[in-house]
């Protein structure tokens, strides 16, 4: 079937997705987490945009039209696109050609699938990213060309082959759109991280006019976050050739490492220096074809004090990028700067309230011919709140089980005494529609690095929730008591009440397998699948333990 998924299989082999097999299985996304987020975090507002006019015609200039989708926006530049529905994004292009790319789904601008009830193996167009009129009254003889990077797959879901992306051309004197380009779907190997690069020459008379304009358009499962595409660089200019196909430009590859060493966030009260990290590396990406040597600083700030923490500057060589290398750990040689130092004694030894530490990675090396400077600085703020995290935020897969009374759970370490006043959990429309279905949420205590006894069962029975007005993606579920936790490890999770995939978003940019455990009655078994489940418990607080039962309630934020 199309929504390809990756299981483990621990009684029959099942043949699909309703199999009565009792398995852990991972999945594709049918809801963009990163789209819909609490209020306490970073949000995205949705503009819908008014069509453009041929008064709003962009000028190629000296360097043309160019898009590297660096920028930290979850939606298209509105100085070049007229629409909403791609997902410019750091997390689904694999060893991309510079920081950013934008990726072409089954959702819509809201992060939610365009129609949740076709068939997963339909095909249909999704998604459109449009470029404003543009004024290409040049003669022929000016040789202009349109060309992009694209990639099948990256770090989500192939596109089948009855899938496809598709560039158009349209000329100011029609309505109609012209095809000039199109791929099949395809897949890529574990260890593939290459890109395609398109050259479409721009030469007929009809389209060398002001007010021509050009759009690529995706065709995929449109029930869910399905059959991804990704582009980069897309550079339309004159005074080009069919050879033109070096980008001179050095990027950072993906966003910075987190500060910490188990979490990307976690509650202000269980912090110590121990939890940071000692060092930091991050990775760049070298478009030249000689090496360049930069210059790199970073400075932590903290964002709620107002103070600089630590800095540093210094310089490295990057090697030409490797044409068939992955970026993974920085263990390519083209790709890494030096690991640099972390002055962990200049941090706070404990914190007293929120605190968002912010990481700024910079690097220079003079003036690059093709690009502007938006790929040469990442931003990592790390948010010490009132919960613990694994994910970054964002999910390129689901996991999730499929028997009655099996749970998923995932470890936390208190370095003091906290208490547990619920769970946020994204759950994703995969499927089956999971509100029909229900669970209730557990904490176990440690036993030799494994749940042991269940020391709390929460009295409500819940089901998963959804969002499809682009926030509040993740669901606070409280628990009916809050419940005091000395210091020390336990396992927060859920134990569900059907046979259904419920579907909790799985984050692959970061890896906390060894967290996440599961039990479908035979016993605790470690989670197969890299990645982190998006599961965020919520702690408010130390408390003295109390006698009896003490029943709080809270207002959802």
């Amino acid at each position: 079937m199309k929504l390809a998924w990756i299981g483990l299989m621990l009684a029959l082999l099942a043949v699909n997705v309703h199999s009565s097999a009792q398995e852990i299985k991972k999945g594709e996304l049918s809801g963009n987490a990163s789209l819909q987020q609490l209020k306490f975090e970073k949000t995205k507002t949705i503009v819908y945009r008014g069509s453009s006019s041929i008064t709003d015609t962009i000028s190629l200039g000296a360097k043309g039209l160019l898009d590297d989708f660096s920028y930290p926006n979850a939606y298209p530049d509105t100085s070049l696109w007229l629409d909403d529905m791609v997902y410019i994004n750091r997390g689904y292009g694999k060893s991309p050609i510079s920081l950013g790319v934008a990726t072409f789904d089954g959702l819509n601008a809201a992060g939610y699938p365009y129609n949740f009830f076709v068939t997963s193996t339909s095909s249909s167009g999704a998604d459109t990213l449009t470029s404003k009129p543009i004024n290409l009254s040049y003669p022929a003889v000016d040789s202009i060309y349109l060309s992009f990077h694209f990639q099948a797959q990256g770090i989500g879901n192939a596109p089948q082959t009855e899938d496809s992306l598709v560039l158009e051309f349209k000329s100011p004197d029609s309505t109609l759109w012209v095809h000039a380009w199109s791929k099949e779907g395809s897949s890529l190997a574990n260890n593939d991280s290459s890109w395609g690069l398109a050259m479409i020459p721009v030469k007929h008379a009809s389209f060398l006019k002001k007010g021509f304009q050009f759009r690529f358009r995706n065709y995929a499962t449109i029930s869910g976050n399905l059959d991804h595409w990704n582009i980069d660089n897309v550079y339309l200019n004159r005074i080009r050739t069919i050879n033109d196909t070096i980008f001179n430009d050095v990027s950072w590859v993906y966003d910075g490492e987190s500060i910490l060493k188990n979490y990307t966030h976690m509650p202000w009260r269980q912090f110590v220096r121990s939890e940071l990290k000692n060092n930091i590396a991050n990775q760049l990406r070298n478009n030249f074809t000689v090496v360049k040597n930069i210059s790199y600083d970073y400075q932590i700030n903290n964002q709620s004090a107002g103070v600089i923490i630590d800095s540093f500057n210094g310089s490295s060589n990057i090697n030409p990028f490797i044409s068939n290398a992955t970026y993974t750990d920085c263990d390519v040689p083209s790709g890494c700067i030096s690991t640099v130092s972390v002055d962990t004694s200049a941090f706070p030894s404990v914190l007293t309230d929120t605190t968002k530490l912010a990481i700024t990675h910079y690097f220079s090396s003079g003036a690059f011919a093709d690009f502007s400077a938006k790929n040469d600085t990442i931003n990592v703020v790390t948010v010490f709140d009132d919960f613990f995290a694994y994910d970054d935020g964002t999910a390129e897969a689901t996991i999730g089980l499929n028997s009655i009374d099996a749970s998923l759970v995932q470890k936390i370490t208190l370095n003091k005494d906290d208490t547990i006043t619920g769970v946020r959990i994204y759950f994703n429309p995969v499927i089956v529609d999971a509100r029909l279905y229900s669970f209730i949420i557990n904490v176990w205590d440690d036993n030799n690095g494994e749940p042991g006894n269940m020391i709390y069962s929460n009295s409500s029975i819940e089901t998963p929730q959804y969002d499809s007005s682009g926030q509040n993606v993740f669901t606070e579920y409280f628990l009916n008591n809050k419940m005091f936790l000395s210091a020390g490890s336990y396992y927060v999770g859920f134990t569900q009440k059907t046979d259904e995939f419920l579907n909790v978003g799985l984050d692959l940019n970061t890896n906390s397998q060894n967290k996440l455990m599961y039990n479908v009655g035979g016993g605790w078994i470690p989670s197969p699948f890299s990645g982190s489940a998006m599961i965020r418990p919520v702690f408010r607080g130390t408390v003295v333990p109390a006698v009896g039962i003490i029943t709080v309630s809270y207002t959802h934020l």
